[in-house]
């Protein structure tokens, strides 16, 4: 259960948020005061409210996205939470949902 407690400060969507697995998720305010009005920052999922959880390589999201989703095939992206899909270099490829390019 979800409460201001568990985040660094007295606003619930400011800072972060533990999640029953104790991976750091970041949380933004969407316009409201409640916790269920926080969303997953880029690069985490998760409901409204939270908790977010970190999008694995090779996987994305835009801020108040649920689910990752994966980097397009061409594409790729190294490491896990946020960060964008990078294009591979000339001469090499990658299928979707990469986290590195080959020759």
């Amino acid at each position: 259960r979800i409460s201001t407690t568990d985040f660094v400060d007295s606003d619930p969507c400011s800072g972060l948020y533990l999640n029953a697995e104790l991976e750091v998720g970041y949380l933004s305010s969407k316009g409201g005061s409640a916790v269920a009005d926080c969303v997953c920052m880029p690069g985490y999922e998760g409901p409204d409210g939270g908790p977010c959880t970190a999008c694995e390589a090779g996987k994305y999201t835009a801020e108040g996205s649920e689910s990752c989703v994966e980097c397009e095939a061409g594409t790729y992206k190294a490491g896990a939470g946020p960060g964008s899909c990078e294009v591979c270099g000339a001469g090499t490829y990658s299928g979707s949902g990469s986290s590195t390019c080959s020759a």
